[in-house]
């Protein structure tokens, strides 16, 4: 790797709702509690990465109606404490 070559990891399909499903308004909470853990986190940081981008779908954070859903943000707010607890940089795509 060049000097000041950045290495990046998408954790695709974290926060994407093309692999869950919503039920009755609110997310698969099994899925996001086991997808991606701290662990998983350490374990990338441990491949030389120093970022990771999180994709988030507007759905999952938000209804129709404007209305936040809490349960969306929690899970990005503890992806992204998971990240900079463990030195990387995040980027919320």
């Amino acid at each position: 790797m060049k000097e000041n070559e950045e290495k990046d990891m998408l954790l695709s399909k974290l926060l994407e709702k093309s692999d869950y499903k919503l039920m009755q308004g609110s997310l698969e909470k099994e899925h996001l509690d086991t997808f991606i853990t701290e662990n998983d986190i350490i374990a990338i940081k441990n491949m030389g990465i120093d970022h990771i981008r999180i994709p988030v779908d507007f759905e999952l954070i938000e209804d129709e109606n404007g209305t936040l859903i809490e349960d969306g943000h929690t899970y990005i707010r503890k992806g992204i404490d998971w990240c900079l607890k463990h030195g990387f940089n995040v980027v919320l795509d």
